[in-house]
């Protein structure tokens, strides 16, 4: 299970082999440590002792702590990783070689469009919309061509921003109602979808940066996204592939009737409980068309991607949907 802690004056701590959770009111939530597979912690009044931080740690349970606007500021997790040495120096031989570096790129953006044209048409089959169907295999279409066409980065990114038009395009028209007032992925763009969408990507983001370090790999040393001081590039690349599941997530809270809050450019605690609610329910479900969950998925994609890049073969994690 995820454990989510939103509302302030929750105070964590390890007893006895076991989580400890008291709250402000007296609630009282005790849960064992072999029952957690990580810990949410998204309120600035919280308390999480060092001890617990520590066996967390020790049993490979990771603790992130998020932001109002779904920045994971910081993340404890086990302080070893595997076959570190060659695992990033396989790495850096693909990120130096400029014909390499552009075969992995196109791993990710080839990547992200086919799980997403396959998530349009799990929805579209949902809501018996053919239109949406139809335009989901044009899109898969399109970014088969596309991406296998550019010579270069530039191209490349060309063609993703491309791409990523055509998607938000069918995002907005067909997964949800006109009177949210969503018409395009902006980041940080104030709005509740848009805000909702940061929201969740933060999360997953840091739950991708765990599972590439835990596999040996440099979350800073990327391929498509280009590197500049602190921006974790490979994370960014490599959540690519994983963010079809939060917008479908999003699409389908909102069909329920969840209508997100934004107050003074921030989603407001009821919207961000509901979100983290929604995420630990996600990394705990099985994928639409796998045995694993997302977390799971997460895991064995970074595993994947570190075996891939050593051996020098292609990457095909497998997409759950």
């Amino acid at each position: 299970m995820i454990l989510n802690v939103v509302r302030p004056g929750w105070e964590l701590r390890l007893r006895q082999g076991a989580l400890e959770a008291r709250g402000r009111d007296g609630d009282r939530l005790r849960i064992p440590l072999a029952q957690v597979d990580a810990i949410l912690i998204a309120t600035r009044g919280a308390m999480v002792s060092s001890a617990l931080l520590g066996e967390a740690a020790r049993l490979g349970i990771p603790v992130y702590l998020v932001t109002a606007s779904g920045d994971v500021v910081a993340v404890v997790e086990p302080g070893e990783a595997h076959r570190t040495a060659d695992t990033q120096l396989a790495q850096a031989s693909w990120r130096l070689d400029p014909a390499r570096r552009l075969e992995a790129s196109r791993w990710f953006v080839r990547l992200k469009v086919e799980a997403r044209a396959r998530m349009l048409r799990l929805e579209a089959k949902r809501l018996g919309d053919p239109e949406l169907r139809d335009a989901s295999y044009e899109l898969e279409a399109r970014a088969r061509a596309l991406v296998g066409a550019a010579s270069s980065l530039e191209e490349l990114r060309g063609a993703e921003a491309a791409l990523g038009r055509a998607y938000w395009g069918l995002y907005a028209g067909h997964l949800l109602p006109r009177g949210l007032g969503f018409t395009g992925r902006r980041p940080r763009g104030g709005d509740p979808v848009n805000s909702s969408l940061d929201y969740l990507y933060a999360i997953l983001r840091g739950y991708c940066h765990s599972a590439l370090r835990i596999a040996g790999l440099n979350p800073y040393v990327g391929f498509m996204h280009s590197e500049r001081s602190g921006r974790p590039s490979l994370t960014l690349d490599f959540m690519e592939v994983f963010r079809w599941r939060v917008e479908e997530a999003l699409a389908r809270l909102v069909a329920r009737g969840f209508r997100p809050v934004v107050e003074e450019g921030l989603l407001d605690r009821e919207s961000r409980a509901v979100l983290a609610s929604e995420w630990a329910r996600l990394s705990e479900a099985r994928l639409p068309r796998s045995k694993r969950t997302l977390r799971e998925a997460i895991v064995a994609a970074a595993w994947g991607l570190a075996s891939s890049l050593r051996r020098g073969a292609a990457w095909e994690p497998e997409l759950g949907v």
